[in-house]
Parts: structure tokens; sequence; C-alpha cells
């Protein structure tokens, strides 16, 4: 059997050892640094890093850290690297999910229709009103209804740029667009929208959206500026027809379970981050309008007001009536009522 041989530590031999083992304790029970986070978000999204929405997460995730003194450090992961909005849906409804994920109206009325009614065509009368959504009633609403039934909390409202149409064939008012292919995202919603518009609608992830226009699958797509210069749409359409129709409202969201485990003062980071990057985003979103046209332009496209709106606006009608029908129309009337 071995013997252990005991070491005084008086000794010389016992003097070594402890200028040996005494910085190894001090490591390894030494207390972390003051400025490493204690907390480590991912933050998944679907969009590109250099689209309004790819900037403001990043605009988001510098908020954090700054409000939080370093305490909370939220890593940005773009173009569905995290995987696309049905898999970030899946993961954010995860009991066990403790980072952020952005989520559209568009994937979460798949959850509940009724998140829908910010995709409402036209339902926003202005700018403003957009500006106005994520600190509202209209916002509080959803925000309470996920919080409730799917135990998600949403943090703010972020908008895309408002939606147009792009496509290979010019589109001067509402007859114009009969019969035509148009891309559009795999929701009902969109596919009730331009039915009642009197296109055709084909469902296509926005990832495969340029090679479905450049083989002539689709003959456009619905969109934004800030996505047709992203996606490079620009290359494989003709015309930007300017309708302004609707806007898409994202949100960050995390479990509620998660956020109810952070102390107080965190939970009020992520709020207030989320909060000032809405204003960022749409700040932005306004600014930049003027030069997303000109780009476009200086790409070769031809930008087409239409000179019907009023046909449109009537032509998607249907669609209130429809809403109002199941749920009533009191969510209608708070995004009536902000200016």
């Amino acid at each position: 059997m071995a013997r252990i041989r005991f070491t005084p530590p008086n000794s010389p031999a016992g003097a070594r050892l402890l200028t040996v083992l005494l910085p190894l304790t001090f490591l390894l029970h030494a207390p972390a640094a003051a400025d490493e986070p204690q907390y480590h978000l991912k933050l998944g999204e679907i969009s590109v890093a250099t689209s309004v929405l790819g900037r403001t997460a990043q605009k988001f995730a510098d908020l954090v850290t700054e409000k939080s003194g370093g305490r909370i450090a939220v890593t940005v992961f773009p173009a569905s690297q995290l995987g696309d909005e049905t898999q970030l849906l899946q993961t954010a409804m995860s009991p066990a999910f403790h980072d952020v994920s952005i989520l559209s109206t568009t994937i979460l009325s798949s959850l509940d229709p009724r998140y829908g009614v910010t995709n409402l065509p036209f339902i926003f009368k202005d700018g403003a009103a957009v500006a106005a959504f994520s600190g509202s009633a209209a916002f509080a609403a959803e925000r309470d209804t996920l919080l409730k039934t799917r135990g998600m909390r949403m943090l703010a409202a972020w908008d895309f740029p408002p939606g147009n149409i792009y496509v290979n064939r010019p589109i001067h008012n509402l007859a114009d667009l009969k019969g035509l292919k148009l891309r559009v995202p795999p929701s009902a919603d969109f596919v009730k929208i331009f039915q009642q518009l009197g296109a055709s609608p084909t469902p296509v992830p926005i990832t495969q959206t340029y090679i479905s226009l450049q083989t002539g699958v689709v003959d456009g797509t619905m969109g934004s500026d800030d996505a047709a210069l992203a996606y490079k749409f620009t290359e494989v359409t003709k015309y930007d027809i300017n309708l302004h129709y609707q806007v898409v409202i994202d949100f960050p969201i995390v479990s509620d379970r998660f956020f109810q485990s952070l102390p107080k003062d965190m939970q009020d980071v992520l709020s207030s981050a989320a909060m000032e990057a809405a204003a960022w985003d749409h700040r932005q979103i306004e600014s930049e309008a003027t030069s997303m046209k000109g780009l476009i332009e200086q790409a070769g496209m031809k930008v087409i007001d239409v000179n019907d709106l009023d046909a449109w606006k009537a032509a998607v009608r249907p669609l209130y009536d429809s809403y109002i029908q199941r749920y009533g129309d009191g969510d209608i009337k708070l995004i009536g009522e902000l200016h």
C-alpha cells in the first residue's frame, strides 16, 4: 500500500508547497469579475443584420448592456441563424426558454387569429399611429393575452417599414393586379388579403423569395423597401408599387417564467431597453424612407403610386367585417384611436 507523506507547513518543503497552492486556491474561490455578465441571452430573428429590424435588434442588445451596467449580455443571431419563425416560436414556448425571440404578428396569429388585427390592410391611419402603438392600450391588450394564454411576455412592439408590392409588370390600379402570381408569407392572413385584391397569392418563405422571382415561380412579392434592398428584390423585379397598405409588427418576446426569475431592476432593464429600441426603430424607418426610395430607383426600378387607393381599401373591407363578426370591434377601435 502506498504511504502518504505529511509535509509540515513550517518546513522548507512545506513553504514551497504553500507557495504553489495558495494562488490556485484563490483562483478557485475568487468572486467573478465585477464587469462579467451575470446573464447571457441569445436573441433570434429572421431579418438580416443590415435591415432596419436587424439594426433595431442590435440597438436593443446595446441598450441592455448599457442599462444593466454589463450584468446582461445579449448576442444577436440574425437571418434565421437560430431557425425560421416557426422554429423561433416553438423555442419561445418552451418552459426552459431563457433567451429572446423576435416574433411577428404573422406567426403569432397561428396561435390565435386575433393577433392578426394589426395585419389588416390600411388599419394604421398614418405613421404617427404606428409609432404610438408600442406604448398603447392596443399593444397592452395583445401583450396581456399572450401572457395569460401562453406564458410569453411581449417587451415592446417594433414596426417594419410600410408594405408595398414589387412586381415585373406595372400596376397603376386595382384592376392591373388581377391574376398576378404574388409571393406572400406562409400565412392565411396574407393569402386572404391578396385574394380579396384579386391577385393569385402564392405562399413562399422569405429565404426562397429571390429564387422564386428569378425563375418565374411568382411574378412579384409583397414586402417593404427595406426588405427589397436587404433581400435584393431590386435585382429580380422592375416596379415598386408604392401602396403603404400594411405595417407588420414584430415583438421581442421572453418567457414570463424567466422574466419573473430576474431581479426587479433587471426586468426593468429589458422592458425599458425594448421600448427605447421601438422608438429608435420607428425614427430610422421615417428618416430613411426617402433614401430607400432613392436606392431602389438607382437599382433600376420604377416607383409607381396607384391612382385608385380608395378602391383597394374598399376591396379589403370584408376582412374587417369578418374579424368584427368573430371577435368584435374592440381591437380595431383601439388601433383607430392611435394618433
